[in-house]
């Protein structure tokens, strides 16, 4: 009975390695996974921020532009 707990033992502390070294792994895994979603939200943003700049950019440099082009127009027109 003795030889049998002692096995039983043996068993168990075998199984919670394998358990602790799974839970080891599925962290890792999780922890992963977590920077590569954090570098997709943070491309993401970077994307859609971009052309807000890249429209304020273009409003700046157009704006004088059209006004110019405007006054001239309406200078040839009258």
């Amino acid at each position: 009975i003795e030889q049998q707990l002692e096995q039983r033992e043996l068993a168990y502390a075998q199984k919670i390695k394998l358990l602790e070294s799974k839970v080891t792994a599925l962290k890792e895994q999780l922890n992963s996974e977590r920077k590569r979603r954090l570098e997709v939200v943070e491309r993401t943003a970077i994307v859609r921020r971009d052309p807000r700049e890249l429209r304020s950019g273009l409003d700046d440099s157009v704006a004088p532009a059209i006004i110019t082009f405007f006054t001239k127009t309406l200078s040839a027109s009258c």
